[in-house]
This record gives C-alpha cells, structure tokens and sequence, in this order.
C-alpha cells in the first residue's frame, strides 16, 4: 500500500511534443513544495497565476501557469497543485525532478485517483470510471463511463443496499426482542423482499454485455476447416492485407486478432488456425489454441468452402461450436463448380449467408449481421453499468447469496441464518461501491491507471 501522507507528482498528460503539459501534485506540502520553485512565491486558492519556474542556481526553466487547491475543494480532497508548463519531455521533467528534490516524490499508478476514493470525494464505482473514460475505445464506453462517474451506478446500487440493511435491521430486531414492540415480518414478505432485491442485483448483473462490449471486449472468432477462405474473410473484413493467404492449407498456425468497427463499438475479430488432423507440432499447437479460444468468444463465424462438399472436418468443426453461438459463412461463392445442394439442407437459409471474401461479395450483409447478433441487442441502459470484470463478479456473488436465502427461508432455517447470509450479501455489495475493502483489491483496481491520474 502507498505512504499517503507523502506529497506526490506526476506528469498527467502524455508523453511526447505538445503546445503544453500538466504537472501535478497533491498532499499536506504541495503548495510549500511548489512555492519552492517558483519565483514569485504568489500561489491564491483556485487562481491561475502566471508565474517562472526557477532551478537550485536561480535559473529560469520555464514560465507556466500554476494553480493551488486549497483542501476539500480538490480533486483529491487533499492540498493540491497543477503546473501548466510548456509541452515536450525536456520541460516537465524538469519540473518534475525539482518538484522531488524539493521533497515530493513520484506518483504510483493510479495513486491521485486513489486518494480522492480514499477521502471520499469518489466511491468506487466512479473511481473505476475515471479509468474507464481514459481507455474507452468507442462514444458509446465514454459514455457509459461517464455516466458511472456521475455516480448513476453508485445509485443503483445504493437502492440495494438501503433496502438490504432495512431488511437486515428489521430481522435482527426481531431476533433481540422477540415478543416486543418490533416491526414483524411473515416468512412470504420476507421472501418477497428477498426476490426483490435479487432481482435489481440481476438487472444489474445483466448490463455488464453492454459495458463489456462497449469496451471492446467483444470477440468474434472465425473458425473453419484450413484453406476454406478465413485469412481472406479476416482481410476482407478489416479491409486490409493483415493475414497471409496462400493456397497451401494450414498456412495459420496461430490465432491473429485485430479490432473491427462494428455499428460504431470496437469488437475483437480473431483468425484462428484451421481444425484438421495433423502430425505437424506447430500446427497442433495452433489447432489446440482455436479450440481453446472458442471456449471464450461472443460468436463464431463458421466458414465453409461452398466448392466442395461438407465433409467430416467440417462436421467436426461444427461439433466444436454447437455450443456457442455462430453464423455459417459460405464462401467462395464466386467459383463456378458450387456444391449448391450440400448446404442448402443444413442451415436454414435465413441463418446462413452466401459471400465472397475476394471480391467482397456479402460482405457488408456479414457485416450487418454482426450487428444484429451483437450490438443490436443490447438494451439501453436507464442507469449505470456494469464496467469491469471485478464489479461483476461481486454483483453475481451478491446474486448467490440471495439464492442461497431463499433456499434456507424455505427450508426452515432460523432468522439466524437469514441474517448471516443476508449479511453475506451486503459485503459483496459493500466491496463492490468500495464501502467494504482490502488494500488487495486496491492495488490491484488502481495499478492499471496511468500515472498522474
């Protein structure tokens, strides 16, 4: 865990030439350590001041503007500076190397953002957000990440969890004072209560699609038998050269993956090696490797070579992805000697589609279809969102947990054990708002920010 009562700094925008950059600092010492070098020694509460930046012989290293917050009223909620220098490496790092001997030192990942979650000017959910807007990948994950550090999902959550501790307090007073004035409640409210606050926590758990795909966490795999034409459907699609075509089979022999823009969210599109009985290692290694990543994906493109009939490879293939969700992609359809009638009977034809990845033929129904099957479908969201891998599987541990009740209320099990589980819930809530913490989960959410932010 950081040493928060250290003053700390960083550079918060990128690296690299830019008209201007951002030095900042936060802690008990920021505006003593700032005033260190600077000139004028003039820094006021929120007020730009123009002011020279000066070394340990007096030298000017550049002019800036800087301004000081004055504690609560910072990003941090703690004393804070914010240097505006001129842009490119030389200059920022200057200053920040001052700024350290001066008695700062370097911000750890994540580490301002840490401190306003830890003086609560941010909970969780919107800490998490300012991650989120930083590294969204489409409008659409910028605005769900928005829209979470307004605290929308804070919101929802916090319904829940006012609900679930008025429903707690009820059941443990009637645990402690039995036949006394106490609100009571029949074993049918509280499992309807109970059903209640399940299903906001599902409703919840039900946004993570649209968080996660907005993100750019979709993955759609195209899989077939070798030399059906998918390192041409992946070409085709990215409308680029990326993959190596050949006419010898086998050609991939590992999984290649770029993003695709698809009705406006960044999906991963992955082409895989072609499933096939091989004596090859590398090859097996490959085919290991698609089995494994089919496992994982949103949707499968199958591709079959349309001029030749369906075979026991295929077969195979399809046996593979029974289980997933797929599109049967026919290919090659610009070849004369089409064996029409072998696929005509196993797909129904509103499901199938006909293209040709080298002259680009049905390429944009695929493309549309991509859409329907996975942005499409995906409601609206009223409120916030799922965002991260960690705030769902807290939202499903909280959902077990109400399963767990309602199965103990209708075994008969004492108010005891109701509560207990109940209480189990609420943590899973609490560690999901940051309300309930281990300095673990910290470092492990605020390590993947960026420095300086």
């Amino acid at each position: 865990m950081y040493n928060l009562h250290d003053t700390i700094c960083a550079i918060s925008t990128p690296p690299g030439e830019s008209a201007l950059a951002i030095v900042r600092l936060t802690g008990d010492q920021s505006k003593t350590i700032a005033e260190k070098i600077i000139a004028e020694k003039q820094l006021r509460n929120r007020q730009t001041v123009f002011c020279k930046m000066i070394d340990e012989q007096g030298d000017i290293v550049d002019e800036v503007i800087a301004i000081w917050y004055e504690a609560p009223k910072s990003f941090t909620a703690e004393d804070m500076v914010e240097i505006i220098c001129h842009g490119g490496y030389v200059v920022s790092q200057q200053i920040l190397l001052l700024l350290c001997k001066s008695g700062a030192r370097l911000a750890e990942p994540g580490e301002f953002t840490l401190r306003a979650f830890l003086n609560g000017r941010l909970d969780l959910t919107r800490a998490e957000a300012v991650n989120s807007v930083i590294y969204a990948k489409s409008s659409k994950a910028k605005q769900l990440a928005i829209n979470n550090l307004e605290g929308r999902l804070n919101s929802r959550l916090t319904v829940i969890s006012n609900s679930l501790f008025e429903l707690i307090a009820i059941l443990e007073a009637e645990i402690d004072f039995g036949d006394e004035e106490a609100t009571k409640l029949s074993r049918q409210q509280i499992e309807s209560r109970i059903k209640s606050l399940n299903e906001l926590v599902d409703e919840t758990i039900s946004t993570y699609d649209i968080g996660r795909i907005s993100e750019g966490r979709a993955q759609v795999a195209i899989v077939g038998a070798p030399n059906v034409g998918k390192s041409s459907l992946f070409n085709a699609l990215l409308k680029s050269d990326r993959a190596i075509v050949t006419s010898k089979p086998g050609t991939t022999r590992d999984y290649l993956s770029e993003y695709i823009d698809i009705g406006g969210y960044p999906v991963i599109l992955t082409d895989t090696a072609g499933i096939r009985d091989s004596d090859e290692t590398v090859e097996i290694i490959g085919i290991d490797k698609t089995k494994g990543l089919i496992d994982n994906v949103d949707l499968c493109l199958f591709v079959l070579d349309v001029s030749r009939a369906f075979n026991d490879e295929d077969k195979h293939i399809l046996d593979i992805i029974s289980n997933r969700s797929y599109i049967p992609v026919i290919n090659k359809i610009d070849i004369d000697s089409m064996q029409k009638s072998t696929y005509s009977n196993l797909f129904a034809q509103g499901n199938q589609l006909r293209i040709s990845a080298i002259t680009g033929y049905g390429i944009e129904d695929l493309v549309i279809r991509l859409r329907e099957t996975l942005i499409d479908r995906l409601p609206e969201p009223q409120d916030g969102v799922l965002l991260s891998q960690r705030q769902f599987g807290c939202a499903q541990k909280a959902s077990g947990c109400f399963d767990n009740t309602l199965k103990a209320l209708n075994d008969g099990e004492t108010e005891e054990i109701i509560v207990s589980l109940l209480r189990e819930a609420q943590n899973y809530i609490g560690e999901l708002t940051g309300k309930i913490t281990s300095d673990d989960i910290l470092n492990s959410i605020f390590s993947r920010f960026c420095i300086g932010k």
